[in-house]
């Protein structure tokens, strides 16, 4: 787990679906938002608060927390693929200016939780 200021977090992204935003409270972790390929344009901001199960990797919990939400995810969509390209980075590091910016591997999940007990939101990269 290392934490980065935002130009080094940028700058690890290789696939712009492994970067989430994810909070902390009362000792539980909840995935609030991730950038999807996918929609009408391509490219979509999905905004969410589901609980993640931190006995899986990052991935495996996020595909079953969303396996068990059906509705409550809200989106952030483009007119074009061309404006997603150049806004979406920006637009989702701009959802928490306060948040952490962390890079991990998938299977630190419960790592950042006993890190960080106190509640607090962070962007991560999980590879």
């Amino acid at each position: 787990m290392e934490t980065l200021n935002k130009e080094q977090f940028i700058s690890k992204i290789s696939d712009i679906e492994r970067v989430y935003l994810i909070s902390i409270h009362d000792g539980k972790i909840y995935l609030r938002a991730d950038i999807e390929k996918g929609g009408d344009n391509g490219l979509r901001i999905e905004m969410m608060d589901f609980k993640i199960d931190t006995s899986y990797g990052l991935h495996e919990a996020n595909s079953l927390c969303r396996s068990n939400y059906p509705s409550g995810i809200s989106f952030i969509e483009y007119n074009s693929y061309n404006e997603a390209e150049h806004r979406i980075l920006d637009d989702f590091l701009n959802i928490d200016n306060k948040a952490v910016f962390q890079y991990c591997n998938n299977d630190e999940l419960r790592q950042v939780l006993s890190c960080y007990l106190h509640d607090e939101n962070k962007y991560i990269i999980i590879e």
